[in-house]
């Protein structure tokens, strides 16, 4: 999975629902937020131009990355870590195969957001990485399982190429559907010959 997500890690990806904001960097956080819309003035122009982005006047960390401490570095001659073993660092997780829809999905968790009022406890998020077309990183479905804990659904073309996820890209190869007439029996009818269409007739005659 490691080389398959790595070019990901660290990105960012929106989805905006209603008045909230999703905002999922791989590897890194979870947040939701609002955000208000960008101020206009005038301009020399006398059109609206913006003043620039938007403040943001709520914000909810759902979960953050929890990265083990990096090694110190390595003594003079000695070997660095390798960019396989930095990825394993990055992208710790489990595949997951559900047997009842024969769907597959890379689990991460994301934990210690921020601290949920009706609870006491930090905000922790699973995220479901799974087969999907579009680049990047489509947040397909987000769920709150129970009070201030989330699933995200994630999808990705990514994943596609990962031998796990092999069934789940046949689904989404889309194949050409070709219908033919079928008898009273069930049986398939021979096609129709087709007609030689008749000259056209000149101009004039009757």
């Amino acid at each position: 999975v490691d080389e398959f997500l790595g070019p990901l890690v660290g990105q960012c990806y929106l989805k905006p629902e209603g008045w909230w904001t999703y905002e999922v960097c791989l590897s890194r956080r979870i947040r939701q937020y609002h955000q208000e819309k960008q101020a206009m003035v005038k301009g020399a122009d006398g059109k609206p131009t913006p003043t620039g982005p938007g403040q943001i006047t709520q914000e909810y960390i759902l979960g953050t990355y929890w990265k083990k401490p990096q090694p110190e570095a390595p003594a003079e001659g000695g070997a660095e870590p390798s960019v396989a073993e930095t990825l394993r660092a990055e992208l710790r997780g489990e595949i997951v195969s559900e047997t009842a829809n024969k769907r597959a999905y890379f689990k991460m968790r994301y934990g210690n957001g921020t601290l949920c009022d009706k609870t006491g406890k930090p905000r922790e998020v699973e995220v479901r990485l799974s087969c999907g077309p579009g680049e990047g990183l489509q947040i397909s479905l987000i769920e709150e399982v129970s009070t201030c804990a989330y699933v995200f659904h994630v999808r990705t073309d990514r994943l596609c190429r990962h031998p796990a996820f092999e069934a789940e890209r046949a689904k989404e190869t889309s194949l050409p559907v070709k219908c033919e007439p079928l008898g009273e029996d069930g049986t398939p009818l021979p096609a129709a010959p087709k007609r030689d269409k008749p000259p056209p007739t000149a101009a004039g005659e009757a």
